[in-house]
């Protein structure tokens, strides 16, 4: 019981640095919101960008606070510790999870090309960006389906 702990504990340390880094790494984008909507010629959508932004940072820094508060009440606590390792190495919950985004790919990939069709339409570029991201989205499943085939399949 005590090596479960010690893995929890060492995963929740792993994961403060990870919400911690990502933190440091977001806190850039606030001090330079003026330089990201200063191309606008609209004051108005200018302004609109400005507080989406910002209000986008702090819905993500409010995430990181909350599960940095979270794994700080739980190292204090060694049967809440104990529960959340349990969940988060559940494997029926692992198997769920994989169904869902497998399921989810398929599901939004689709909306993906017709909206790409669309933008095609209204303006070459954002039909550029969306078919990149289709791309990046094959590529990332692609990489990813390698991976897992050769890292978690009988042969191995």
């Amino acid at each position: 019981m005590d090596k479960r702990i010690e893995k929890a504990k060492k995963e929740i340390q792993r994961q403060n640095l990870m919400l911690s880094f990502l933190s440091i790494l977001i806190l850039p984008s606030i001090i330079n919101v003026d330089r990201l909507t200063k191309g606008y010629k609209n004051d108005d959508l200018a302004c609109f960008m400005t507080f989406f932004y910002l209000g986008l940072t702090m819905i993500i820094y409010m995430v990181i606070i909350f599960y940095l508060v979270r794994n700080l009440i739980y190292s204090k606590d060694e049967k809440a510790l104990l529960r959340i390792y349990n969940e988060m190495h559940d494997e029926r919950t692992a198997k769920i999870k994989g169904i869902v985004a497998q399921n989810t790919l398929a599901i939004s990939i689709l909306p993906m090309v017709a909206v790409s069709i669309l933008l095609s339409y209204i303006n070459v570029y954002m039909f550029i960006g969306a078919v990149i991201m289709l791309i990046l989205l094959a590529l990332i499943f692609l990489t990813c389906k390698i991976y897992y085939y050769r890292n978690y399949s009988e042969k191995a």
